[in-house]
Protein backbone atom coordinates (compact mmCIF):
# COMPACT_ATOMS: atom_id res chain seq x y z
CA UNK A 1 0.00 0.00 0.00
CA UNK A 2 0.43 3.34 0.62
CA UNK A 3 3.90 3.32 3.30
CA UNK A 4 5.55 1.33 0.95
CA UNK A 5 5.27 3.73 -1.26
CA UNK A 6 6.53 6.35 1.15
CA UNK A 7 9.48 4.56 2.49
CA UNK A 8 10.58 4.85 -1.32
CA UNK A 9 11.23 8.07 -1.44
CA UNK A 10 13.82 9.92 0.32
CA UNK A 11 12.13 12.90 1.44
CA UNK A 12 9.36 10.61 2.86
CA UNK A 13 10.60 7.44 4.40
CA UNK A 14 12.88 8.99 6.91
CA UNK A 15 12.62 8.67 10.59
CA UNK A 16 10.09 5.82 9.80
CA UNK A 17 6.51 6.72 8.31
CA UNK A 18 4.14 6.74 11.77
CA UNK A 19 1.79 4.02 11.35
CA UNK A 20 -2.02 5.90 11.47
CA UNK A 21 -5.08 2.96 12.31
CA UNK A 22 -7.43 5.15 11.36
CA UNK A 23 -5.89 7.25 8.12
CA UNK A 24 -3.95 5.81 5.16
CA UNK A 25 -2.49 7.45 2.05
CA UNK A 26 -4.84 6.62 -0.21
CA UNK A 27 -8.14 7.36 1.94
CA UNK A 28 -5.65 10.97 2.46
CA UNK A 29 -5.47 11.42 -0.84
CA UNK A 30 -9.23 11.20 -1.87
CA UNK A 31 -9.90 14.19 1.29
CA UNK A 32 -7.45 16.02 -0.32
CA UNK A 33 -8.68 15.78 -3.66
CA UNK A 34 -12.12 16.17 -2.33
CA UNK A 35 -11.52 19.36 -0.70
CA UNK A 36 -9.13 20.83 -3.84
CA UNK A 37 -12.44 20.15 -5.97
CA UNK A 38 -14.85 21.81 -2.99
CA UNK A 39 -12.96 25.01 -3.48
CA UNK A 40 -13.99 25.06 -7.21
CA UNK A 41 -10.04 23.64 -7.86
CA UNK A 42 -10.31 22.76 -11.58
CA UNK A 43 -8.53 19.10 -12.79
CA UNK A 44 -5.83 21.20 -14.67
CA UNK A 45 -4.86 22.82 -11.05
CA UNK A 46 -4.94 20.29 -9.19
CA UNK A 47 -2.64 18.23 -11.42
CA UNK A 48 -0.37 20.75 -11.43
CA UNK A 49 -0.35 21.13 -7.69
CA UNK A 50 0.46 17.16 -7.72
CA UNK A 51 2.80 17.67 -10.24
CA UNK A 52 4.49 20.00 -8.37
CA UNK A 53 4.62 17.14 -5.18
CA UNK A 54 5.90 14.05 -7.40
CA UNK A 55 8.49 16.52 -8.65
CA UNK A 56 9.74 17.21 -5.24
CA UNK A 57 9.75 13.81 -4.39
CA UNK A 58 11.61 12.80 -7.46
CA UNK A 59 14.15 15.44 -6.89
CA UNK A 60 14.55 13.98 -3.20
CA UNK A 61 15.56 10.52 -5.45
CA UNK A 62 18.61 12.44 -6.97
CA UNK A 63 22.00 11.34 -5.72
CA UNK A 64 25.33 12.33 -6.83
CA UNK A 65 28.86 10.73 -6.81
CA UNK A 66 32.39 12.20 -7.26
CA UNK A 67 34.36 12.38 -10.12
CA UNK A 68 37.90 14.68 -11.03
CA UNK A 69 37.36 17.90 -12.91
CA UNK A 70 40.39 18.60 -15.01
CA UNK A 71 41.71 20.47 -12.69
CA UNK A 72 41.82 17.60 -10.33
CA UNK A 73 39.03 18.95 -8.05
CA UNK A 74 36.48 16.26 -7.26
CA UNK A 75 32.84 17.30 -8.09
CA UNK A 76 29.58 16.33 -8.39
CA UNK A 77 28.63 13.70 -10.95
CA UNK A 78 24.61 13.12 -11.52
CA UNK A 79 24.07 9.09 -10.86
CA UNK A 80 21.28 8.67 -12.79
CA UNK A 81 20.10 11.67 -15.19
CA UNK A 82 16.66 9.89 -16.07
CA UNK A 83 15.75 10.70 -12.28
CA UNK A 84 16.54 14.04 -12.85
CA UNK A 85 14.86 13.90 -15.84
CA UNK A 86 11.66 12.92 -14.85
CA UNK A 87 11.96 15.47 -11.98
CA UNK A 88 12.31 18.47 -14.24
CA UNK A 89 9.48 16.96 -16.20
CA UNK A 90 7.33 16.77 -13.17
CA UNK A 91 8.33 20.28 -12.06
CA UNK A 92 8.08 21.94 -15.71
CA UNK A 93 11.66 23.00 -15.77
CA UNK A 94 14.28 22.83 -18.20
CA UNK A 95 16.49 19.77 -17.40
CA UNK A 96 20.11 21.39 -17.88
CA UNK A 97 19.25 24.44 -16.28
CA UNK A 98 18.07 22.07 -12.95
CA UNK A 99 21.16 19.77 -13.57
CA UNK A 100 22.75 23.74 -13.70
CA UNK A 101 21.10 24.24 -10.04
CA UNK A 102 21.98 21.07 -8.42
CA UNK A 103 25.73 21.04 -9.20
CA UNK A 104 27.05 24.59 -9.90
CA UNK A 105 27.13 27.38 -7.55
CA UNK A 106 27.13 31.02 -9.77
CA UNK A 107 28.01 33.94 -8.74
CA UNK A 108 28.11 37.10 -10.20
CA UNK A 109 30.70 39.42 -9.01
CA UNK A 110 31.29 42.92 -10.64
CA UNK A 111 29.09 41.94 -13.52
CA UNK A 112 31.59 38.68 -14.10
CA UNK A 113 29.67 34.87 -13.94
CA UNK A 114 31.94 32.86 -11.41
CA UNK A 115 30.65 29.22 -11.75
CA UNK A 116 32.21 26.69 -8.98
CA UNK A 117 31.14 23.01 -9.29
CA UNK A 118 29.98 21.49 -6.04
CA UNK A 119 31.24 18.52 -4.81
CA UNK A 120 28.73 16.04 -4.46
CA UNK A 121 27.53 16.52 -0.63
CA UNK A 122 27.36 19.86 -1.38
CA UNK A 123 25.21 18.81 -4.62
CA UNK A 124 23.14 16.98 -2.42
CA UNK A 125 22.68 20.39 0.17
CA UNK A 126 21.73 21.95 -2.71
CA UNK A 127 19.47 19.59 -4.05
CA UNK A 128 17.67 19.39 -0.56
CA UNK A 129 17.45 23.70 -0.74
CA UNK A 130 15.90 23.88 -3.85
CA UNK A 131 13.28 20.95 -2.87
CA UNK A 132 12.46 23.16 -0.01
CA UNK A 133 12.14 25.90 -1.74
CA UNK A 134 9.66 24.55 -4.29
CA UNK A 135 7.76 22.96 -1.53
CA UNK A 136 7.44 26.31 0.80
CA UNK A 137 6.30 28.62 -2.27
CA UNK A 138 3.61 25.66 -3.33
CA UNK A 139 2.50 25.51 0.29
CA UNK A 140 2.07 29.40 0.17
CA UNK A 141 0.53 29.76 -2.72
CA UNK A 142 -2.16 26.99 -1.59
CA UNK A 143 -2.35 28.81 1.58
CA UNK A 144 -3.52 31.95 -0.30
CA UNK A 145 -5.54 29.59 -2.69
CA UNK A 146 -7.81 28.72 0.15
CA UNK A 147 -7.80 32.41 2.06
CA UNK A 148 -9.06 32.86 -1.43
CA UNK A 149 -12.22 30.92 -1.03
Amino acid sequence: GGLELANFFHYTGQGGAPQLREFTDESGLKMTLKSMRSMGWSDDKIDQVLSIVAGILHLGQVSFESKMSDGGQEIASITDEKTVADAAKLLGVDLQKLITALTVRIMITRGDEIRIELTPDKAQDARDALAKTVYGAMFLWVVQEVNNC
